[in-house]
């Protein structure tokens, strides 16, 4: 991560108050670092990614899946591969807060179309002998169903997250969520988190 770059976003005129005013006090966005970008999420699925750009300027880049339907269709903005890319600025902000509720949806939408694992389940009969539960000498009945796996997880997952930020007398902090990295052996951590000293400092 460079931290010129995100002190520099930080810097933007205009995006702090964004942050604020839609992000951080929305207990359903969980905002986070990610490389030199600060990424806005709903159901741990990215809405926003903003990168500075030069002279106090930032990008905002959203999938054009997440956009369909909404009034950020009527800005101008840059398009590259399946991402469109806005420039932050009054327009933005007032046609975001304005497509919020369909951008969630949209979000929401994508997540459900997730396709489902098939398993397979055992059905094993049982029996009731001298007060004794035994399996009977039957083979199991096994049955294929299809699972969504990880959807509600996420959703909840994030929800625990923001819930936690916003309370100031929380012992620990959420930084990140669904976090990989290449020295990590077993996948993606589901939270990465600091805990508060008594003067809500981290370590």
């Amino acid at each position: 991560m460079s931290e010129g770059n995100i002190e520099n976003l930080l810097k933007v005129p205009k995006l702090e108050a964004f942050f604020k005013d839609y992000i951080i006090n929305n207990k359903e966005l969980f905002l986070g670092v990610r490389g030199e970008c600060i990424n806005v999420y709903y159901w741990c699925k990215s809405l926003l990614e903003i990168s500075y750009v030069v002279d106090s300027k930032c990008n905002i880049k959203i999938h054009k899946k997440y956009v369909d339907n909404t009034a950020l269709c009527g800005l101008k903005f840059t398009e590259k591969s399946d991402y469109m890319t806005f420039s932050l600025s009054d327009e933005f902000i007032k046609a975001f807060s304005g497509s919020y509720k369909v951008l969630k949806a949209n979000v929401e939408n994508e997540a459900l179309k997730t396709k489902p694992i098939p398993v397979k389940i055992e059905n094993k009969k049982f029996r009731i002998k001298s007060g004794e539960v035994k399996i009977a000498n039957k083979k199991p009945e096994t049955k294929s169903v299809e699972v969504k796996v990880g959807i509600l997880e996420k959703k909840y997952q994030q929800i625990i997250a923001c819930n936690n930020n916003s309370n100031k007398d929380s012992d620990w902090y959420c930084i990140d969520l669904e976090y990989r990295s290449e020295g990590i052996p077993f996948g993606r951590l589901d939270m990465v988190r600091f805990f508060r000293h008594n003067n809500n400092n981290c370590i």
